[in-house]
């Protein structure tokens, strides 16, 4: 739990117009994935496999990034062209 000490420290400052841009973007794109149960289940199970790859030692955590990043841009052009 945050106590008033800490939460008095954090500085809270306005969005630049590029972040901002970024975080609607971000959002949008939940958005779309949480609207499509088939692909968020498709990308956690993507996710799940390269994870327990790397978890047991079978890969590193850059080789499961890039697995999971590659697997998922197919399946996102399949599902969107």
């Amino acid at each position: 739990m945050y106590t008033e000490e800490l939460l008095s420290q954090i500085k809270v400052t306005p969005l630049s117009q590029a972040e901002r841009d970024q975080f609607l973007e971000l959002i949008d794109s939940a958005l779309v994935l949480g609207s499509n149960d088939y692909l968020f289940t498709s990308i956690m199970n993507i996710v799940s496999e390269s994870a327990s790859g790397y978890f047991s030692g079978q890969m590193t955590a850059e080789d499961a990034a890039r697995i999971i990043q590659n697997r998922a841009s197919i399946l996102a052009s399949e599902q969107f062209g």
